[in-house]
Order: structure tokens, then sequence, then C-alpha cells
């Protein structure tokens, strides 16, 4: 199983443009069996000792259900 981490630094015009594109690959990679955990840019800028916990504790659970 491959995992994968998506940190999005677009601002958010930028990501209006490019939204379906993401979703397309994400789907895409979804169906090889990819797991895939988001962290935006705005939420690691505001809170970024949480969104490291937050990442830290999905890396912990993925390692559990291999």
């Amino acid at each position: 199983m491959v995992h994968l981490i998506i940190i999005h630094l677009l601002p958010e015009i930028a990501w209006a443009l490019a939204r379906r594109r993401h979703r397309l690959r994400q789907q895409v990679l979804e169906r090889l069996g990819w797991k895939i955990h988001r962290i935006w840019s705005t939420d690691w800028f505001r809170n970024k000792p949480v969104q490291v916990h937050l990442l830290i504790e999905k890396i912990k659970q993925l390692q559990q259900n291999k």
C-alpha cells in the first residue's frame, strides 16, 4: 500500500482553478490503492503544531493497519 501526503501551497484563487485536477488525481490514486492525507497551507501556517500532531497520528494509524 502506498501513502501520500499532500500539502497544498496554492492561494485560494489558484486552488479554485486547480480543484478539478486535484480531485481527479486523488480519484486515480485512490483507485490504485493510495491512502491520501491532506494538509492545507493555511492550516499549516496558522497552527503548525496541531498539523504535525495530526500527521504523526495518521502515520501511526497507517503503520498499525499494515
